[in-house]
């Protein structure tokens, strides 16, 4: 369904803002560097995040929105690193997507700009983070003989620089490392159960007077809340409550 009037425009746009050679429609092994892939994916992806923009879905750290983080920076890396597209490259292609899905989303007519505006905001924040875990890779890479790369080095990619470990996988792969997803969703497992004890602990804190509070309201003289009337009803002969 790429062949169709709905992508060969943006198709045909990427081509002319990237250094990749012409799409191919290459599948697998064909595409052996990936580059019709590439295609594809910024393709979609920026019809994707246009549409999820539009209707008040915006890139973050939970829910739809960390999907949606996810596929922009799915797109931007196939963006500059595949294609070797300039950076903010990816948001110029919005007008295209309105163009073509404007008239069934009118959303996307009215908020082109708020769209572009996110999408280069959140690729300049990506490509900063992007930049900085390559060298965490490649210095990593380089001081270890281990056909395995560090598991808590990956947890670092992930907690500090908002790598997701797709992602992880995918440049180490391209390296001919292997990468140990179960370990690293083991850590993610016991960092969000670690964060959800601290929660709930905070939140018992606010709830509950410590000693001191209660030792400073007997110091002022403060009573404690009557609460009995509250229980003080009959049920009428009606089978309404009085109080």
């Amino acid at each position: 369904n790429y062949d169709t009037d709905l992508f060969m425009p943006l198709i045909e746009a990427i081509h002319k803002g990237s250094n990749a050679r012409p799409y191919k429609g290459l599948v697998g092994k064909a595409d052996s560097e990936c580059i019709d892939m590439a295609y594809r994916v910024v393709a979609d992806h920026i019809r994707t995040l246009s549409i999820c923009i539009a209707d008040g879905v915006y890139p973050g750290i939970s829910g739809a929105e960390l999907v949606l983080r996810r596929i922009l920076r799915r797109a931007v890396r196939y963006c500059t690193e595949v294609l070797q597209a300039p950076s903010g490259f990816l948001a110029t292609l919005v007008p295209l997507v309105v163009d073509s899905l404007g008239d069934a989303y009118p959303e996307l007519k009215r908020d082109v700009n708020l769209i572009m505006d996110i999408i280069n905001r959140n690729e300049a924040a990506f490509l900063s983070s992007l930049h900085k875990g390559r060298r965490v890779i490649e210095r990593t890479l380089e001081q270890s003989t281990n056909t395995v790369f560090p598991v808590d080095v990956a947890w670092s990619l992930h907690r500090n620089l908002g790598f997701p470990p797709d992602l992880i996988g995918l440049m180490l792969e391209e390296r001919g490392i292997a990468f140990d997803t179960e370990a690293l969703d083991r850590l993610a497992a016991e960092d969000a159960k670690r964060k959800f004890q601290s929660e709930q602990e905070k939140t018992s804190s606010k709830l509950q007077p410590n000693v001191h509070i209660l030792a400073e309201l007997q110091r002022r003289g403060i009573q404690p809340t009557d609460d009995f009337p509250k229980y003080a009803y009959s049920c009428g002969q009606d089978g309404r409550y009085v109080f």
